[in-house]
């Protein structure tokens, strides 16, 4: 196999546009060239791998910055084999780069899972490339915590928010709620620390988001999920007050992220967050559980002895029923049903799975699109979505074993 490899023959996504007869040249683990193919040149004296993509699409390896588990692995178990279990399945989905959610547990289990992360970090990737962590909680409205143990979430409390900033090399993210006492000095350690900050599971008004944005808030949590809205404050003969959701649409210092499996958001919802914010602003997200790529039947969401959920017809519920217990679709899967309820560009879409979620993590200097000098993380699709041949660093990951 050549270490320099030409992709061919099929449509080059671009962030803003495809190229119905595109080329991409990468050497290594790099990206050294991308254009139409009569403007990509092969180097000459170099043995080249052509990698004919036979009419399907190139595009850029998908980056999923909100995912817990699949295959019946999930990143709060906390060991080696279970996240290279959860990464391999993801890569056959398309996802070159994660961010390795935690759900609310118990500090011990949190730092445990943290450095399992922070060691597949450092590792050439069997699946999908380990970016850091996002930290799902703890810290949560107790009633707004949706499939999270309500054991499990509490106040910030220093002591223990001093141990995830000293961790901030690889935690990358946290999702906290801003209305809870404590929560403006978390949230302004957390940024001091450069940890994006993502409210969300939380009852915040928008009075409250316009001093959290303040506190260091960028980020919001799967948009209409677990968050506020003007409906929440709906009372008889009372003034409406917005929430999470008007904060969201008004203020564009603030990005989100969509669950777009058609179960957790309707289409006219999906419709109006792609209107209001754009792809530059929004995120795909899978929001995937353990469940995932697994039989129906009954798993946990985050560690083993978390959440009881029931998996089935590809929806995963709480057992009492009352709430949604994150999603059984990859990434790939969630741009397939985006495409087809939204309607929005091919280019449009991949860049919400791609690019935008890499600026929203600020790993794009690297990350979410085919430009020269970016890794070399090439994915191969076809009409429907489906994944056919994946590149992770220039090397390609075996989909058929996954």
């Amino acid at each position: 196999m050549s270490d320099v490899k030409l992709f061919t023959g099929g449509r080059v996504i671009l962030p803003d546009r495809i190229l119905e007869d595109g080329c991409v040249l990468t050497r290594g683990d790099s990206i050294e060239e991308v254009g139409e193919k009569t403007e990509v040149s092969l180097p000459p004296h170099e043995n080249v791998e052509i990698i004919d993509a036979g009419g399907d699409f190139v595009s850029p390896g998908f980056v999923d910055i909100h995912v817990h588990g699949g295959a019946g692995s999930d990143f709060s178990d906390g060991t080696t084999e279970d996240l290279a279990n959860v990464t391999r399945f993801h890569a056959a989905g398309g996802v070159t780069s994660v961010v390795a959610t935690t759900a609310s547990m118990s500090t011990e289990q949190i730092l445990k899972a943290l450095d399992v992360i922070a060691h597949a970090k450092s590792l050439l990737p069997d699946g999908s490339r380990v970016l850091g962590a996002h930290l799902e909680g703890p810290y949560l409205l107790p009633e707004k915590r949706g499939c999270h143990l309500e054991s499990q979430v509490r106040n910030p409390d220093p002591e223990e928010v001093s141990k995830f900033v000293e961790r901030a090399d690889h935690v990358i993210s946290m999702t906290c709620a801003p209305d809870l006492p404590g929560a403006e000095e978390m949230i302004e350690s957390l940024r001091a620390a450069g940890i994006v900050i993502s409210a969300g599971h939380s009852n915040a008004s928008y009075g409250v988001m316009m001093q959290a944005i303040e506190w260091g808030v960028t980020h919001t949590t799967h948009l209409y999920c677990a968050m506020s809205s003007f409906v929440t404050f709906s009372k008889p003969f009372v003034k409406r007050e917005g929430g999470i959701v008007e904060a969201i649409f008004l203020d564009d210092k603030l990005t989100t992220e969509v669950i777009s499996d058609g179960i957790h958001v309707s289409d006219d919802m999906l419709r109006m967050a792609h209107k209001i914010k754009g792809p530059e602003r929004v995120a795909i997200v899978s929001d995937a559980m353990r469940g995932a790529g697994m039989p129906d039947g009954e798993y946990t969401f985050g560690p083993r002895d978390g959440q009881k959920a029931i998996v089935k017809n590809r929806e995963s519920r709480v057992i009492s029923g009352e709430w949604l217990a994150s999603s059984t679709f990859r990434l790939n899967e969630m741009v397939q049903v985006y495409r087809y309820l939204v309607g929005a560009p091919l280019h449009d879409i991949v860049r919400m799975a791609s690019l935008t979620p890499a600026e929203i993590v600020k790993q794009s200097d690297r990350l979410g699109s085919l430009e020269k000098g970016k890794h070399a993380d090439v994915i191969i699709f076809d009409d429907d979505i489906e994944v056919k041949r994946v590149f992770i660093g220039g090397v390609e990951h075996d989909v058929e074993k996954t």
